[in-house]
């Protein structure tokens, strides 16, 4: 409808009436000049796809999603806050995702956001929150609490890119059907504590890279995690270069493939915990020995 505006610099669509949409994928696509949208008393109704609704308005700061008018129907909304470099705040309250599925993306590159309340989302529904923070690089918390994740396949990038982030809480979230965590805490440079004790990790099949360059962890206690299906950990922990305790003692590596860089970039001095005896010949102490 607006994609590729590239000139619209408001909209006001109040009078709007899209009784018959289905979608609104992409409608300000690509609106590079636009810095104002009323979206009071917009009925979106039979909408069920909101993707990349707002991709690339890189002047947009500020969007009131409070102002739509029911939001049920809605299964996706992959992408769309795509790119929303400028956005600095967004009201998401009364924002209603009981039937979303797909959260992929959608705050993809806002970095300059600095708050985001969520506790209002349901996300009972999800399966893919591949990269949904990823490079939010202005955010310092981020509060969680409320996300239910147990039908998540997909956590991949989930928080890549968030360096502003000390503290992260994410013991409410159930992860017995995730299959991805690669990526997901990749350069997040000043996270000083992070609570996944009870991530359960059956299912996932790539590691890689997962806490890559998470510079300022000291301790990272996963005991917990079962690794009986994991292929890849390349570069894991490769840039945790104040770590000086890991509990990995739990760790096993009956499909993992590859395993190169795990451990590089880490203190010599790094303590691990793990069950020697059965790991005496493993591909980890290995890896641990030949370290760089």
């Amino acid at each position: 409808m607006f994609n590729n505006c590239t000139k619209l610099q408001s909209v006001d669509l109040s009078s709007l009436t899209i009784e018959n949409s289905i979608s609104l994928k992409g409608i300000f696509s690509n609106c590079i000049s636009l810095t104002s949208v009323n979206l009071y008393k917009f009925n979106i109704s039979n909408v069920i796809n909101l993707s990349y609704m707002f991709e690339n308005c890189i002047n947009l700061t500020y969007i009131d999603i409070s102002y739509l008018i029911d939001l049920k129907q809605i299964n996706t909304l992959e992408g769309m806050f795509y790119n929303c470099i400028s956005l600095l705040s967004l009201n998401l309250s009364q924002f209603d995702t009981s039937r979303t599925i797909n959260m992929k993306l959608m705050f993809y590159n806002c970095y300059n956001l600095i708050s985001l309340n969520l506790l209002d989302f349901d996300t009972s529904l999800v399966t893919d929150m591949n990269s949904i923070f990823f490079n939010c690089k202005s955010l310092e918390d981020l509060n969680l609490s409320s996300f239910e994740t147990s039908k998540v396949i997909d956590m991949s990038s989930m928080f890549q890119n968030c360096e502003s982030i000390k503290i992260l809480n994410l013991n409410n979230f159930e992860t017995s059907s995730v299959k991805r965590m690669d990526n997901m805490f990749k350069n997040c440079y000043n996270m000083v504590s992070l609570h996944i004790t009870n991530f359960k990790t059956k299912e996932v099949e790539s590691m890689e890279s997962m806490f890559e360059n998470c510079r300022d962890i000291q301790f990272l206690n996963i005991s917990n995690f079962d690794t009986s299906s994991v292929t890849d950990m390349s570069s894991m922990f490769n840039g945790c270069i104040y770590l000086e305790y890991i509990n990995i003692s739990n760790f096993t590596e009956n499909n993992l493939v590859n395993y190169s860089n795990i451990f590089n970039n880490t203190p010599v001095n790094l303590v691990y915990c793990l069950n020697e005896k059965e790991n005496s010949n493993s591909l980890l102490m290995n890896a641990i020995k030949n370290k760089s």
